[in-house]
């Protein structure tokens, strides 16, 4: 059978799931930020792979990124990483989404072996 998702990329099966609601307006400024933010995250250590899913809801987008990494540490370490690459090009993360009026649900998930 053919996985949809490699889950054996992140052998301890750790996943940042990010939901997002994201209004039609803000749409375009809300992706300019993912993919530059995506783009940052694939260079740090522990990164293992992501995936982006969007549904259109209403007038709304719903939009999940699912990043796969080693370990809870490497996320741990990745956000502090990212924290610090916003502070460098002076991006305020929280200040964004809600000008755009995106809300924003964040998991940590695991990928039990087991259940694949």
């Amino acid at each position: 059978m053919k996985k949809i998702i490699d889950t054996s990329l992140a052998p301890e099966g750790i996943y940042l799931v990010d939901t997002f609601e994201v209004p039609a307006a803000a749409r375009a400024d809300f992706e300019a930020a993912m993919l530059r933010n995506r783009a940052f995250i694939r260079t740090l250590e522990g990164f293992c792979g992501d995936v982006v899913l969007v549904r259109k809801h209403g007038e709304t987008f719903d939009v999940a990124t699912i990043a796969a990494w080693e370990s809870a540490a490497a996320v741990a370490k990745a956000k502090e990483r990212v924290e610090a690459y916003y502070a460098e090009i002076g991006f305020d993360m929280r200040a964004s989404i809600a000008k755009w009026g995106v809300t924003l649900e964040r998991t940590l998930c695991e990928a039990p072996p087991a259940l694949q």
